[in-house]
């Protein structure tokens, strides 16, 4: 019986989605812990290459985040596609310019994420960055000094958007969408815990999309 079941699972998610609609992660948690009352839930915030690692070791059961390499060792379930823009804040000289042009843009002082490659940051208009964080809200923290511009979820970013505090810039130009996806060893499918928060998370994600 489930409600019997016991042992403990850790659940690692990329940081930042708790203001993310498209993965109401909270419901599936509840309804994960109203049908294992008895498992103990070991949740941990991590960066992408950190959820991949602890997968590969057997640190963590089971990851949600955006995965770049995954290998032949994880078993990967597409949920959605999270949107990121380009932003400066209104201490920054770009928020009061009316039409910044790309060639302006790409000469500012640019903060990338840890776990970007050279490649990656070419893909998203730079060719170098003056800046690294490991977290979303680290990114947040330098965009909002006025130094620095960079990449955040738009729903992470909507609260200081709606307070005219951040400005998305040349939208046609600076953006992309994040695949995120449900990450686990391969092999553990058949685990009830596993199994079953899996289907949760699928499930919620889905349920969003259809409401939408």
């Amino acid at each position: 019986m489930s409600g019997e079941q016991g042992g403990t699972l850790n659940l690692g998610v990329i940081d930042s989605t708790i203001t993310d609609p498209m993965l109401p992660i909270t419901d599936a948690i509840g309804q994960f812990s109203d049908l294992f009352p008895l498992v103990h839930l070991n949740l941990q915030i991590k960066n992408p290459n950190a959820l991949l690692h602890g997968i590969l070791n057997n640190e963590l059961d089971i990851a949600v985040g955006t995965f770049s390499l995954q290998g032949n060792s994880v078993v990967s379930h597409p949920l959605y596609r999270e949107q990121h823009w380009l932003y400066c804040s209104d201490q920054h000289e770009l928020y009061a310019m009316r039409h910044p042009t790309v060639a302006h843009i790409s000469q500012m002082r640019m903060v990338t994420r840890s776990y970007w490659s050279a490649a990656d940051l070419g893909k998203k208009g730079f060719k170098q960055s003056v800046a690294s964080v490991e977290s979303m809200e680290a990114q947040l923290m330098l965009i909002l000094s006025g130094k620095y511009i960079g990449y955040l979820p738009e729903h992470y970013a909507l609260p200081w958007v709606q307070q005219q505090r951040l400005r998305a810039l040349l939208p046609t130009d600076y953006g992309y969408q994040a695949p995120f996806s449900l990450i686990f060893r391969r092999g553990r499918s058949k685990e009830i815990l596993i199994r079953t928060l899996r289907d949760l998370l699928r499930s919620a994600s889905k349920s969003w999309k259809t409401k939408r």
